[in-house]
């Protein structure tokens, strides 16, 4: 059972796991792919350090992240270069041993992504600091495992 993992809660540097297989794994052979996808991020999420000490305040910023709120079109294009991947070096091998690949007896797929995330320090110094980033890319990873059947 596949589970979409491309909503807004899809965390930072998270990694997830699943596995598909037939009740008995077919002679074969299986090969690993894997693919990426990257987006300009869409999402800011800040955290705020308040301290108050003798009537005076100070505020600042403890952590600055970019996100892609929604990375379901990012995890389809790197699962389907993953896969493809997978293909190609399944048929090269096959080859090389003179046989002929069957069908998908097998997958298991790991996945995670890489948001841009910044520790902001220098609380002491409050609005007066200026911090200058650059988000760059959001990356997600794909990599899938998969067994064909010899035909």
């Amino acid at each position: 059972m596949e589970r979409d993992r491309g909503d807004a809660d899809f965390e930072a540097s998270s990694k997830f796991c699943s596995q598909w297989h037939t009740a008995e794994m077919d002679a074969g052979i299986t090969v690993v792919g894997s693919g990426q996808a990257s987006a300009p991020p869409d999402v800011l999420r800040m955290s705020l350090a308040v301290g108050y000490q003798a009537g005076d305040v100070a505020t600042a910023v403890s952590e600055v992240r970019f996100d892609v709120g929604d990375k379901a079109a990012l995890l389809t294009k790197a699962r389907a270069l993953a896969f493809r991947q997978a293909r190609e070096k399944a048929e090269e091998l096959a080859e090389l041993a003179g046989r002929t690949l069957g069908a998908v007896s097998g997958l298991s797929e790991t996945y995670g992504h890489h948001g841009f995330h910044e520790q902001a320090t220098g609380a002491r110094a409050g609005f007066e600091s200026e911090i200058h980033i650059t988000p760059g890319d959001t990356k997600l990873e794909v990599s899938l495992e998969v067994h064909f059947t010899w035909s």
